[in-house]
């Protein structure tokens, strides 16, 4: 994840059908600012069995989750933060909240936090109570988590873990993918999340089926591409065929399959 310019406000649309296609209907608008938040919104997640939406806030040394009650007509009050600004010890330690998700069970939320040095300390994930906003603890994912996706059954959380190159220290890391099981989860033992040890792989040879490479899967040759310029220049140019150069992003999940896009 890449961010320049958050968003600032968040609009609620109604969808009207007409004669084959639906039109946009704008209910309301607001800040997707709460508390002491400087940054704006960028993710979001909805909980329909509270009616809650949550939205990610980060920057500066705030890095929360912004809770609002929706009502129908898509007014929305405030409902409280959930503050994961220490989950890594410090606000100065940490870089972002990059990802969220509700879990389809009503369970519980979870959000991808980013340290600060986020080549060489390993990202986390951090639970959520959706009724009451309260952090119920975190877990070790891989580097630079990006992105969380439940499956549809709501018994495994898929974590995406970008490994993104960091410009300040010249450094990169693996991308890679962090699976858990959360069947066992319930209302009566949320408290258990933090304890949970999830599967992370990377695109490293042992990790890949057999027959399986990712040699040039990434081209470095700028000019092979015909792109020039101090953006594409500022990246490294990354060995095809090492796990650092595999950088993924999102994930949608379909059966017992994980798709994932990969960028950069």
């Amino acid at each position: 994840m890449r961010l320049s310019k958050p968003i600032s406000t968040l609009a609620v649309f109604s969808i009207l059908p007409l004669a084959g296609f639906s039109q946009l209907n704008l209910l309301n608008q607001f800040s997707a600012n709460q508390g002491s938040g400087v940054s704006a919104g960028e993710i979001i997640a909805f909980d329909p069995v509270t009616d809650r939406l949550f939205v990610t806030s980060s920057g500066g040394s705030v890095y929360q989750v912004n809770m609002f009650g929706i009502s129908s007509a898509g007014l929305a009050t405030n409902a409280g933060v959930i503050n994961f600004s220490d989950a890594f010890g410090a606000s100065a330690n940490m870089s972002g909240l990059s990802g969220l998700a509700v879990d389809p069970l009503g369970r519980f939320g979870v959000a991808a936090l980013i340290p600060a040095a986020n080549t060489t300390t390993l990202g986390k994930i951090g639970f959520f109570n959706l009724s009451t906003g309260a952090v119920i603890g975190t877990a070790d994912v891989g580097y630079h988590p990006d992105s969380v996706t439940f499956s549809s059954d709501g018994s495994r959380l898929v974590v995406v873990n970008e490994g993104e190159f960091n410009a300040s220290s010249g450094t990169n890391a693996p991308g890679s993918i962090s699976l858990f099981n959360v069947a066992g989860i319930n209302s009566g033992n949320l408290n258990t999340l933090p304890s949970l040890t999830g599967t992370t792989k990377d695109f490293s040879a042992g990790n890949l089926a057999s027959g399986v490479s990712i040699a040039a899967l990434r081209n470095s040759n700028l000019a092979a591409v015909g792109t020039t310029g101090t953006f594409i220049n500022s990246v490294p140019v990354f060995n095809t065929a090492a796990p650092e150069a595999v950088e993924p992003e999102f994930a949608s999940i379909s059966g017992d399959k994980v798709y994932v896009s990969l960028q950069d």
